[in-house]
């Protein structure tokens, strides 16, 4: 059994009101707790109010999105949260669901890019919380397509919206865990090759130098007489080469 400490991976999730990251702020945040097996643990979203004016396509998007209603609806319901408040909350999962001291790493599509130097910015306290590296699955689409020239999964037009994004990025994590669990079962039971090659001459020389005598068993480089005194010649056999 493993002794390595477990892992567990935030998925998370943003809807912001730009995309520089240096100055966007947080319109929505959504987040699903997983194992590294990415089975499902805890998840939370939160739909939070900014005041200032955003560039006319990003509103847009969020009203087609729906995203814009729903902000309107939870001011009207007071079902709203304040930046620091959606923070504290995220944290107050992670302490519920994890023992003290357990890894957990950022996971998502294009994690690493945008939602963490976001997180770095505003939510300092939950970027303390969190491993140096992320799991970032639209890293994995991009290599695999390079190397297939095809998705692994059905590519979709994006939600625009937290929770609905972090379940797409899930779809695409379990595939591309299923697929490397896949890979490593083949190579695991796949029969041992052995290939055939000419020693070098550094394997040649160390062979003859470790040479064993057929008569004593003493190694040629540890032999002062070219002969036994009651035996004659010394009957040396070479080491067997690994090549």
């Amino acid at each position: 059994m493993s002794d390595k400490t477990p892992e567990y991976l935030l998925w998370l999730g943003f809807e912001t009101t730009g995309l520089d990251t240096a100055t966007c702020h947080i319109l929505e945040a959504a987040v699903v707790l997983t194992t590294e097996q990415i089975e499902e643990v805890a998840g939370g979203e939160w739909l939070i109010t900014y005041r200032e004016p955003m560039p006319g396509t990003v509103t847009e998007m969020h009203i087609k999105s729906g995203l814009i209603a729903a902000l309107n609806d939870a001011i009207a319901d007071d079902d709203w949260f304040t930046l620091y408040e959606a923070e504290i909350q995220i944290l107050d999962l992670l302490g519920r669901e994890l023992p003290i001291g357990t890894v957990v790493t950022l996971a998502g599509s294009g994690i690493g890019t945008y939602d963490l130097p976001i997180i770095r910015r505003l939510m300092p306290d939950l970027a303390k919380r969190l491993t140096y590296h992320v799991h970032d699955v639209g890293v994995m689409r991009r290599a695999y397509f390079r190397a297939v020239g095809a998705h692994l999964t059905p590519r979709t037009e994006p939600a625009h919206r937290a929770m609905a994004d972090v379940q797409q990025a899930l779809t695409e994590g379990r595939a591309f865990a299923d697929l490397f669990r896949t890979s490593h079962r083949q190579e695991a039971t796949a029969p041992s090759v052995t290939i055939s090659r000419e020693p070098t001459p550094f394997e040649i020389i160390h062979a003859a130098l470790h040479a064993k005598c057929g008569i004593c068993g003493r190694e040629r480089e540890n032999h002062h007489h070219g002969v036994h005194a009651n035996h004659g010649p010394h009957d040396w056999q070479p080491e067997e080469s690994n090549a």
